[in-house]
Parts: C-alpha cells; structure tokens; sequence
C-alpha cells in the first residue's frame, strides 16, 4: 500500500502555508475531511489516493470516502485543470472578492482575475507568472502546472522545507526550484536586488514541487492579518478555525482569548504544553512618508507564549477579562510579560476617568472620555492585574493575601468621596498620586481623616488592605477603590 502523504510542522511561514493548503482542500472535501488528516503527533497525513486524485484533473476519480463538494467539482469549461488548481483560484476568489460574485463569471476569466491579482508586481507572489510576457491562456497553464506532487526520488537533493529528497530538474528556471522573492514577496530574496539578495548572488533555499504547492497559499492566512501557530499542525488547525468563526465581530485577539479557555475540544488537544511554542504573527500596516508622498507598508511582527504565559493563558477568569479588555496595550503588556506595567495603565486610565477626558490623548488610557463604563472597564483591569499576580505568586509557593475587590468598590460607593465636590475630588487625586508613589501611611490618613471628618466609620476591607505586605497589591486595592467612587447602582454591571 502506498504510503500517505505525511506533511510535517516546521517554521512559522511553512505551517501558515500549510494551514492555507488545508483550507483550500476543505474548500474542495470539507472540513470533517480535513480534520481526518490531523494527527495528535502535529503531523497531517493525506492518504495517497487522495493526493493524487486531487492533484489531477477531473478525469482521475477521487477515491471511496472522499467526495468533492458540489462547489468542488472542476467546471466544464476548464476541464483541463488539476482539481488543486480550480479549488485554489475558486477560493482564492471568493476570499479576494467575497462570496457569491461568482456566479456570473467564466471560469476562466475567474482564474485570469485571481492571477492578476496575486501575481503583479507589488502582489504577494510578484512576478512568479509574468503577465507581461505571458498571454492569458498561457497564465492558467503556468497556474496549472505550478500545482506539482513530489516524484519518487533516490540520491536527489533535500528539499530545504520538508527535508524530503526529491528530483531535481536542472532545466527548471530557479524561480520553480529555489525559495525566492516571486514566491513571497515578504521574505524571499532576489537574485540581483536588495535589500534582499543571495549569498554570493546563488539562490539556496530549495523547493520541491508539493512544498511549492503549500507556499503559494501563503495569500489565504495573510488575507486575515494574523496566524496564530504552534508546533502542532493540529494546533493550528483548531485555534486558527475557531477564531475565524468568532472574528465576525471580534478582532483576532480577543477571539483567541475567547476560544481558548471555553472550548473542551481545543483544551483536550492543546494543553499548556501546547502553548508553550505558540506565537502569534500578525500583519500591520504602517503609514510613511518617502519623498512627500504618503505610503502604506505591511509590516509582519510576531509574540510568542513562554510556558509561564501559557498557564495563565488556560486560566478561564483571566482570558475572560482578556477578551472583555481588548486594547492593544493591554495584549502587549501581557504577551511580553510585562505585567507590572499593568499598574502604570490602570494609573493614567483612572486619571483620565477622574477628569472626564484624556487631553493629550494617552495611548496609555485605555478609556478616551470617563463615564460610569468606563470606570467598569477600569475595574476589569484591575481585576485583571490582581488575577495574575495572585497566580503567578501562589505558583511560585508565596502565600498571597486574599483581596475582595468588589467589597472595596463597594465601600467607595458608599464613603465620603464625591467627584461632584471640587474640595473631595482634589483629595481624590491626591490619593490617586500617593498611591502611585506608595505612600501607604499618607494614603492611610488621608482616608482615615476624610472618614472621620464625614462621621463614617472606616470599612473593614479598608483596615485589612493596609496589612497587606506587598505593595503591587495594595496599590491594586487603592486602585479598585477610586474606580468606584460615586458609580450609581444602575451602572454596576458585572464584567
């Protein structure tokens, strides 16, 4: 029995190129099909039957068990395709385009539509097929004969991506063999070009023919703008469908934090081993100016988990508030482990909702004006900070003083400050300052004169938030109280 095609993880690039080609494939078989090739070692196995029927024309059955979706059947008019070929442009198209603006169109002129778009100069695969050379039916032949399956190959040459040897075609021009800029536009190098050029002007990288048929669906991950991957293909493959199922409405994010901790399928799968080499790459566009003119550049940045993240990631209250907290200030400080810096945007968010509006526009701030919401929103930070430090302190086997934050909001509602007053609301700054400066015996007087002064007995959760010996958390309890300082019942909503 033939042995199945077995597709091994490998760097960032390879497996997003992957997670593409198994899309297209879902596009053809379906995704119960797909999943079948998944396997819990990370590997993706595609039984050879299937292989080859898919990377030939129609006129090669697809095995029993495996049939084209309606949409996947190659149209009368391009019979001459691979089923790969067709199944390719159709999605490519209707991601390029949107769904359902095929339905008039040739499906040659489709095909001709996506290699324009994909293939021009400033396009993701910039001149692999030269459309000013070529003509439009020699395009789709270029297309068609791109899709290549592996040969069998004895005493060849190692493909630089899969490690598999494979034949080697000396006729074969080096942009068919070798890892260059017309097939990514990104990170490929140019024979004769910088900044990107060749060791000694001579191309390395090798590409056998399937691995070249992964890297040209490179398009259908970077369509989104973000790929979230691990060295799992399997991985890969859940967390990059779940999010795109929910990143409708939400951004990668906080999609992902929403996936993660609530789906049973994904955590049986993952685990926090399974996080600990996760990264998240993603695509942004910056705006620069050359030469008085106004440019956008796409620019690919990546984080990675650390297996410290990766707990904390699986902790459900923590990507709840995550997902409920979605400010890229917040991602970053939490990606990048920098979670005292948490503190530092609590501090100048509750400035900006103590004064009503952010002035000088903080990108620190994670509110713009300062209604009662907005407090919320505060609050969930603060909660947010306190959850991992509590977490990460009690895994370290230090004991941590337990802090009921809502009870110190509470007691705010019901103390002696007002934000109506001018007199007590410049109190309120100066505790806001104090805090900051961990000043906890004038934070101390502060509120035990204030309380006095109004005839109020001093709250309990009060009194035991200065026995606390670490000051992060006490700054934290200061923090929680001044974000509920005057907040009407109407607005006090969980988050």
């Amino acid at each position: 029995m033939t042995k199945p095609v077995t597709i091994y993880p490998s760097t960032w690039y390879y497996n997003a190129c992957v997670q593409g080609f198994l899309e297209i494939l879902a596009w053809g078989l379906g995704e119960d099909t797909v999943r079948s090739f998944l396997h819990n070692d990370g590997t993706v196995k595609i039984p050879a039957k299937v292989m080859e029927a898919v990377f030939s024309t129609r006129d090669v059955v697809m095995p029993e068990g495996y049939p084209c979706l309606d949409g996947g059947k190659v149209p009368d008019g391009v019979k001459e395709l691979k089923r790969i070929t067709w199944w390719w442009g159709k999605k490519s198209y209707e991601m390029e385009f949107g769904e359902g603006q095929d339905k008039e169109i040739d499906p040659k002129e489709l095909l001709l539509k996506v290699i324009k778009t994909f293939f021009k100069k400033n396009g993701l695969y910039p001149n692999l097929i030269n459309l000013g050379t070529y003509k439009e039916e020699k395009r789709v032949e270029l297309l068609n004969n791109w899709f290549v399956r592996n040969l069998a190959a004895k005493n060849q040459l190692n493909c630089s991506f899969c490690g598999e040897k494979f034949v080697f075609d000396f006729q074969d021009s080096l942009y068919k063999s070798f890892f260059t800029r017309s097939v990514s536009r990104d990170l490929g190098s140019s024979p004769d070009k910088v900044p990107n050029f060749f060791w000694n002007g001579r191309p390395d990288v090798l590409m056998c023919q399937q691995c070249r048929s992964y890297l040209l669906c490179f398009h259908i991950v970077h369509k989104k703008g973000y790929f979230i991957n691990s060295d799992s293909l399997k991985i890969n493959w859940y967390l990059n469908s779940l999010i795109r199922n929910e990143i409708k409405t939400e951004s990668y994010q906080k999609a992902l934090f929403n996936a993660v901790p609530f789906n049973s399928q994904l955590r049986s799968t993952l685990g926090s081993w399974g996080l600990q080499s996760m990264e998240v790459i993603f695509v942004e566009k910056k705006i620069r100016k050359v030469e008085g003119k106004t440019r956008t550049e796409e620019v690919i940045n990546y984080s990675s988990l650390s297996g410290r993240l990766a707990e904390l990631f699986l902790n459900p209250t923590i990507t709840s508030l995550l997902g409920k907290l979605h400010h890229q200030k917040v991602w970053d400080a939490v990606l990048q482990e920098k979670f005292e810096y948490l503190l530092t945007i609590i501090y100048k968010s509750l400035r900006v909702g103590l004064t009503g509006e952010n002035r000088n526009e903080d990108p620190e701030a994670i509110i713009t004006k300062g209604n009662k919401n907005d407090m919320m929103r505060i609050f969930a930070l603060i909660r947010l900070f306190y959850e991992i430090r509590k977490y990460l302190k009690k895994k370290g086997g230090v004991f941590v003083s337990t802090l009921d934050l809502k009870e110190i909001r509470q007691a705010a509602k019901e103390g002696p400050f007002s934000l109506d007053d001018n007199s007590k609301k410049s109190l309120i700054f100066r505790l806001l300052e104090l805090t900051r400066l961990n000043k906890k015996s004038e934070v101390y007087h502060l509120l035990m004169r204030t309380y006095v002064a109004k005839g109020k007995p001093f709250p309990y959760c009060l009194a035991h938030l200065f026995e606390v010996r670490d000051d992060e958390l006490f700054k934290t309890g200061i923090y929680a109280y001044i974000s509920g300082i005057k907040i009407s019942e109407e607005n006090n909503e969980e988050i």
